[in-house]
């Protein structure tokens, strides 16, 4: 029940699904599409009265209890009507995006914040090395090579500026500069 408008590249979705995970999704396939310029995800999450914040966050809990990998972590979570709030500390992003992942496939979340954090760097580089780094990533990247892209790494911090011809190669640079550190 998604509905998909395109004008000059720009795409908007609107309908209404279950679960926060398929509006998510339906937004990454957007992206994911050459010649995509932007989205605008007007998707509304179906919200089920039956349940109340209390039951959204066990529910939640239950989850994110259920899942290995997070296991060693205290993670905490507040719901306010269907909004969930993450909180807590782990060790690297993929555990920060899991946790999230993970709750937005829950039954009555409509919208989630994560505001977890990292416990300590995943790995420990100088700004110099994280922006060697980059730029290797970028130019190995098969689908970055040629693009006018340049990065700046002050205090961990990466910026990257310049152009790309498509979206998807702006979320790809993106993720070249998390995996470089």
């Amino acid at each position: 029940a998604i509905q998909v408008e395109v004008k000059k590249g720009l795409v908007t979705l609107n309908g209404e699904v279950p679960f926060l995970s398929i509006k998510r999704d339906a937004e990454q396939d957007v992206n994911n599409t050459l010649g995509v310029r932007s989205v605008e995800n007007l998707i509304n999450v179906r919200s089920d009265t039956s349940l109340s914040d209390a039951d959204i966050r066990t529910r939640i809990d239950d989850a994110l209890s259920r899942e290995p990998v997070l296991k060693p972590f205290v993670l905490d979570v507040s719901v306010r009507r269907g909004t969930a709030l993450l909180t807590g500390a782990v060790d690297s992003i993929y555990e920060r995006n899991l946790a999230e992942n993970v709750s937005s496939h829950v039954p009555g979340v409509s919208s989630l914040v994560n505001q977890i954090v990292f416990t300590k760097p995943e790995i420990e580089k100088t700004d110099w090395e994280i922006q060697l780094d980059i730029d290797n990533q970028v130019w190995w990247s098969p689908f970055l090579s040629g693009q006018d892209i340049v990065a700046t790494v002050e205090d961990g911090k990466a910026t990257l500026t310049g152009s790309v011809e498509h979206l998807h190669q702006r979320l790809i640079a993106e993720q070249q500069a998390f995996e470089a550190g």
